[in-house]
């Protein structure tokens, strides 16, 4: 489809591959018709669209998690219909804490398996560089051991069962996966001790997440 840019980025008369991805990444444009199903304009710049994959940055804070109660869930973001999850980043930016709080963890998940994709993550501590939790597919929590499956240790029945299951989840393609047909809200689900997560006075995390929708 033809399309009539006004942009504020040139390029060199021979541009190398590298400066013609950069001048790519950081084209400003003032007026555009975009092929949405390819391409999307946010923050005042052209990006990929849906039908690549990339990682989007999501903001939640202890206010968007407030509720009477030591359990909450909120959606993190719409997986679309057909959409494929590849990976996850999670790294709190400020504790979360307050009140009577002492503990404070939050999982990624659906609605009734709320820990799916990633299991329960300390943000009560205070945040650091190496205080974070990332999930690359196919490796999200159903291929995580419990054990640390050690060379030369002895596991039970129940241990290969598991790790069998996952192996199966896996080559059945059923890790990242969810509706086909059906938009499907990925969730942010908090845990509290001590006090309810309304008493929270303080916590900030993001999250990355990399996913494609097929088209």
């Amino acid at each position: 489809m033809s399309q009539n840019l006004a942009v504020t980025t040139t390029l060199p008369v021979c541009p190398t591959t590298e400066q013609f991805y950069e001048t790519m990444r950081t084209l400003n444009p003032l007026v555009a018709l975009v092929d949405t199903a390819g391409l999307d304009v946010l923050n005042n710049k052209i990006t990929v669209g849906g039908r690549t994959p990339f990682f989007r940055k999501i903001t939640k804070t202890f206010t968007n998690l407030a509720l009477g109660a030591l359990t909450n869930d909120i959606e993190l973001f719409q997986l679309p219909a057909g959409g494929l999850i590849q990976a996850l980043k999670l790294k709190h930016s400020a504790a979360f804490t307050g009140g009577t709080i002492s503990a404070y963890t939050l999982s990624i998940g659906i609605t009734g398996t709320l820990a799916k994709y990633m299991d329960a993550q300390n943000v009560f501590q205070a945040p650091s560089d190496a205080v974070l939790r990332v999930c690359w597919a196919p490796f999200f929590n159903s291929m995580k051991p419990t054990s640390g499956l050690p060379i030369g240790a002895s596991y039970n029945q129940a241990e290969i069962t598991a790790l069998r299951d996952a192996f199966l989840a896996l080559f059945g393609g059923a890790i990242g996966r969810e509706s086909h047909v059906t938009p499907i809200s990925i969730r942010l689900a908090a845990l509290s001790t001590g006090g309810n997560l309304n008493l929270a006075t303080a916590g900030s995390v993001d999250v990355w997440v990399l996913y494609s929708q097929l088209i």
